[in-house]
């Protein structure tokens, strides 16, 4: 009788936890909704990519794991539910599951050789740009680019060299109460706060693009000079999303051992 007892509030107990979604430890209520996914789900798009090695780097076990361990943790920061497979010494098979179909355009920062954080002046003459964009002669003005915002439909031209790149310390996810949206918090190191310090002070007024990889999340005008070594990065996103970005930004260096090439890419009819 006893053990029917406690064998029945066992189950009630891990029931609740998988119910509640583990929420009291950030990016694990993910981990387990994505192992769900991928028991109970056929994937929407499969990936086929190849390690490329170099006469000075090989192709190694190690670095084989190495590869799928950083591009778990990036597929899972960008929100993507996923599971990789090795199909050889040098290949990988990657299945995704994808809720949003706008998120599809995220995808390639993933096999980004580098995924940084990265802070970009966006040209003071913006709006005109954009209107010019589709003429027949337009073309950007010298060392800037055209990119898109984040679930936005809004193109901003930027300087294609960044203004500061990482030396993210600390990254943090939250509802704001000014934005009453989610947000994420930053922290810089001490290089990292004085050349922000410097960014801010020289600019004030112009807008400064905030990216991940190849995305543009945020583009707030700089109101002031900033020198305590903090910035928040709003932007469309679900409190799930800001989480799963700043668990990202936390894991440190991102990138890749080696570079590898996407061989093959497909949807997975049902």
């Amino acid at each position: 009788m006893m053990n029917k007892k406690f064998y029945g509030i066992f189950i009630a107990v891990i029931c609740i936890f998988l119910l509640s979604g583990f929420t009291f430890i950030d990016g694990l209520s993910y981990k387990i909704q994505s192992a769900i996914a991928r028991m109970t789900t056929p994937p929407d798009y499969e990936i086929m990519v190849k390690l490329k090695e170099s006469p000075d780097k090989k192709i190694t076990p190690q670095i084989l794991e190495q590869t799928i361990n950083i591009l778990d943790l990036r597929l899972t920061g960008l929100g993507f539910q996923h599971k990789i497979k090795s199909i050889a010494s040098d290949k990988l098979d990657i299945q995704l599951f994808i809720e949003d179909k706008s998120k599809e355009k995220n995808l390639t920062n993933a096999f980004l050789p580098e995924l940084s954080l990265s802070f970009h002046l966006v040209h003071q003459d913006n709006e005109k740009l954009v209107q010019e964009m589709n003429s027949k002669n337009f073309s950007p003005p010298d060392g800037f680019i055209s990119v898109s915002v984040y679930n936005k439909e809004e193109i901003l031209f930027i300087k294609a060299v960044p203004e500061m790149v990482d030396d993210v310390i600390e990254a943090k996810a939250f509802v704001d109460k000014v934005y009453l949206s989610p947000v994420i918090a930053v922290r810089f190191g001490a290089e990292g706060t004085k050349t922000f310090a410097v960014i801010t002070q020289n600019n004030i007024g112009r807008k400064l693009a905030i990216m991940l990889g190849e995305t543009i999340y945020s583009a707030p005008v700089i109101q002031t000079s900033i020198n305590g070594g903090k910035a928040i990065i709003t932007g469309l996103f679900s409190i799930k999303e800001a989480k799963n970005l700043a668990i990202l930004l936390n894991s440190g260096d991102l990138t890749l051992p080696v570079p590898i090439e996407i061989v093959k890419q497909n949807f997975i009819s049902k």
